[in-house]
């Protein structure tokens, strides 16, 4: 019988090393196959919020009143109290006409009227005594007559000098030309030494006054739109100069009849300005409240997958997908609002949903509630 070679029984031992070597090597380790069928995904934890549905326009800011300042009586300009940018006060003088005329004005009615009384008075006395001749048959008709006619003239004259006295105080009184709003100077048209006259410069403004501490924005709402939208609706206003900053509005006017042209309804909306920041003419983007919903809970929309007429999302539980049917609510575009299916502080995957299937293994990357 022939005995093996040496040589043969070498590498009989080195292929039972390498078997045994191959079944020994990573022994606790599991095998990588497993992770391969593993399907990553991003999930979230449900949780409650508030959702706005909300309208977008754009407008222009405009003062919530603009006043120009006029004279009614002509005259020379004695004093302008105020310049551009000036802030004042309703009842505050801003221009004062010369006066000198008007109070030698005033004077001469005043003079006039206390004539008038004079005079009065001595026709009523006469009219006394001779009301009793007419009485006692003493004076003859027409001159009874004549005398009554006195009485009543010397009563108009005065009633005429009230009057006359009355437009010369008054006419004092318009020479100091007063603001009849609290607001601010925005355009002077005039300087000390020039003379106004309105009958010959009708129209033509001294001052022009803004107020500003409340500003109005007009927006244009279409007929589909118009229903959700009544007066006291809230809405948020931003402006490029105030980047990140939102300011509050507030419906005030809805017009009642349609623009035939554009089919739109024009809204004014209040922005309170107290710290005068907007100006008048700047750029408004508008968002108007359409609809609120608060403590609801809340899912990105690209959580939610159509199923046929059906809403679906995946759950992530024990490290597997679980296919769960939804009834949503509102949706704003980015969140949508999860009426039943769903409840608060369920893991809900968000990335890795499209194409997963319920029952699939995965592997779940939480993230966190600042990235949501």
């Amino acid at each position: 019988m022939r005995k093996p070679s040496i040589y043969g029984m070498s590498a009989l031992l080195v292929s039972l090393a390498l078997v045994i070597g191959c079944r020994q090597e990573n022994p606790g380790k599991p095998s990588d196959k497993i992770d391969e069928h593993k399907t990553k995904v991003k999930a979230i934890t449900a949780r409650k919020g508030s959702l706005c549905i909300s309208l977008s326009l754009t407008g222009t800011l405009a003062p919530f009143q603009e006043i120009k300042i006029t004279s009614k009586i002509p005259g020379r300009v004695e004093e302008v109290y105020v310049e551009e940018g000036s802030q004042v006060k309703a009842g505050q003088t801003l221009i004062q006409l010369e006066q000198k005329e008007l109070v030698l004005g005033v004077k001469q009615e005043e003079s006039s009227l206390t004539s008038a009384n004079a005079h009065l008075a001595d026709t009523k006395n006469d009219y006394e005594k001779m009301k009793k001749l007419w009485e006692e048959k003493c004076i003859a008709g027409q001159r009874w007559d004549k005398i009554q006619a006195g009485l009543e003239v010397a009563e108009a004259q005065v009633e005429h000098a009230k009057a006359a006295l009355a437009l010369a105080r008054n006419q004092l009184a318009n020479s100091n030309i007063k603001s009849p709003i609290n607001g601010i100077v925005t355009k002077k048209f005039v300087e000390p030494g020039e003379v106004v006259s309105p009958p010959m410069m009708p129209g033509i403004p001294l001052l022009q006054i803004m107020k500003l501490d409340v500003l109005k924005n007009k927006v244009n709402i279409s007929e589909k739109r118009i229903n959700q939208i009544h007066i006291g609706q809230e809405s948020e206003i931003r402006v490029d100069g105030f980047p990140g900053k939102t300011f509050s509005g507030k419906i005030c006017k809805i017009a009642p009849v349609v623009d035939p042209q554009s089919r739109t309804f024009e809204v004014e909306i209040n922005i309170a300005n107290p710290e005068l920041e907007l100006k008048a003419g700047m750029f408004a983007r508008v968002n108007i409240a359409l609809e609120k919903r608060s403590n609801v809970l809340l899912l990105p929309v690209k959580a939610v997958s159509d199923e046929g007429k059906e809403k679906v999302i995946f759950l992530a539980k024990n490290d597997v997908a679980e296919e769960r049917t939804v009834t949503v609510g509102l949706t704003d575009g980015m969140n949508v609002e999860i009426t039943s299916g769903v409840k608060e502080g369920e893991m809900v995957i968000v990335k890795g949903n499209l194409g997963l299937e319920s029952g699939t293994r995965i592997i779940v990357e939480a993230i966190p509630l600042s990235e949501e």
